[in-house]
């Protein structure tokens, strides 16, 4: 007798944060947060704990064989689940570096982290349904505790809260122009066209880090944002960008290359959105990293299939706009997910383009190992379902430090003083919210 996929309706809650603390007890807690109510473009919540097994910089195929091993896809589960249990993790963005024979000496802040999920809640903020699923291995106690727990409310003792210290950055104003002007020697040199430098912020962290995530939702809600609550490793994510997306063998990539500010006043805001959609600049540095995914796509799909439908759209944040492209293709039968989004790791959006030199330039001049910064928050659900983020806006909490970083792309006509100013815009209000709270 085949055993199946048990699923049970819960009540629909339009905060997806009352789950997660209704999960406050259990260990290895995930969250991947489309920022709803606040931010509306996002469809659904997938939250999870208590993994029975927990992946350290695993291979693709370790990923593949330990779903395998965990979890079953039966013909009578609901397809319109993203997550019927599977893979929540993150991969660091140097993950793939030996690929690119790029080696180094920095310290690594933690390892790659993925979890092996059995059951997930998953709430649907388009039909304001949520569902409780288990894969059939759960036995029957503990798919009684865990739905004891998120419909017994809130846990009544009280929430340990937070406090972090005054961030301050690795590298000051003047080595950062400084390095500017290096890039821009490269790039005069027919090295490279365009690179990703960013500055890393560090503060003490002590209490509660789901607490912290809470406070940053509040202030920055995004639709790829996750919380990820591993042991020895905490992934703070508000990130605005997809990253990689496979439904039905149909992938999708939505890179984000132009920012500008935003005002307080509409007329203001107004004209800073125009001109970010005007701006020649800002347009070719877009066009620049579309390219670059078109070809990393063109490795792994059909050929003929990859098309951009949609170039320069205007996505408006709390604290800035953006410029976003989406790249489409149809993926080839003997790809897997994890492999497809492995031969495009990491997102081109936040290396620089041609992606390995670029990539050997910021192995220079970065004087951090960026950890899950630039890297990728994803789910690979058992029926092959995947999405990912690039974990830009991204915090990550080790040894009671908390890490922080902003950056942008340099190009030869960027303006060192405006490329640093918009590396600090990018993140201060995430680093306000934490320190006001």
């Amino acid at each position: 007798m085949i055993k199946q996929i048990n699923t049970i309706e819960l009540p629909y809650l339009e905060d997806s944060s009352q789950y997660l603390l209704r999960l406050e007890g259990f260990t290895n807690r995930v969250w991947l947060d489309s920022g709803y109510p606040a931010h509306t473009s996002g469809r659904y919540d997938i939250l999870s704990a208590n993994p029975v097994q927990v992946l350290h910089n695993p291979s693709y195929i370790d990923i593949e064989q330990a779903i395998a091993t965990h979890c079953q896809v039966t013909e009578s589960h609901n397809s319109d689940l993203p997550f019927i249990g599977g893979a929540i993790g993150y991969f660091n963005y140097d993950y793939n570096h030996k690929h690119f024979a790029i080696f180094s000496s920095k310290k690594e802040k933690h390892t790659s982290t993925i979890g092996i999920y059995t059951w997930a809640v998953i709430q649907d903020h388009l039909k304001k349904t949520s569902a409780l699923v288990f894969q059939p291995n759960c036995t029957q106690q503990s798919q009684q505790e865990i739905y004891s727990a998120l419909t017994q409310g809130i846990p009544k003792n009280p929430r340990k809260r937070f406090s972090v210290s005054k961030f301050e950055s690795n590298v000051d104003k003047a080595e950062y122009l400084k390095k500017i002007q290096q890039i821009k020697e490269f790039i005069l040199a027919g090295d490279t066209y365009q690179v990703n430098y960013t500055q890393e912020f560090r503060a003490e962290f002590s209490g509660n880090p789901s607490e912290a995530y809470l406070a940053l939702r509040k202030s920055s809600p995004s639709p790829y944002s996750a919380f990820l609550g591993f042991d020895k490793s905490q992934i703070l994510s508000l990130s605005p960008e997809q990253f990689i997306a496979i439904n039905n063998n149909q992938a999708q990539t939505q890179p984000i290359k132009g920012t500008i500010s935003r005002s307080e006043n509409p007329k203001t805001d107004k004209e800073n959105a125009q001109k970010l959609q005007e701006s020649e600049k800002n347009r070719a540095e877009n066009l620049m990293i579309v390219d670059l995914l078109r070809n990393d796509f063109s490795k792994c799909c059909i050929p003929h299939s990859v098309k951009t439908p949609q170039l320069y759209q205007l996505q408006s944040f709390i604290n800035v706009h953006h410029l976003v492209s989406t790249v489409t293709g149809t993926v080839k039968e003997s790809v897997s997910p994890l492999n497809f989004f492995l031969q495009c790791f990491p997102g081109g959006s936040i290396t620089g383009a041609p992606k390995k030199r670029a990539m050997e330039i910021i192995e220079e001049l970065e004087a951090h190992n960026r950890g899950v910064y630039c890297g990728s928050v994803f789910y690979l659900s058992a029926d092959s379902n995947f999405d990912s983020n690039i974990a830009i806006r991204t915090m990550q909490i080790i040894d009671q430090q908390i890490f922080c970083s902003g950056g942008g792309g340099i190009v030869v006509d960027s303006i060192a003083e405006e490329e640093y100013q918009e590396s600090i815009d990018k993140i201060s209000h995430l680093m306000k919210s934490l320190n006001l709270v």
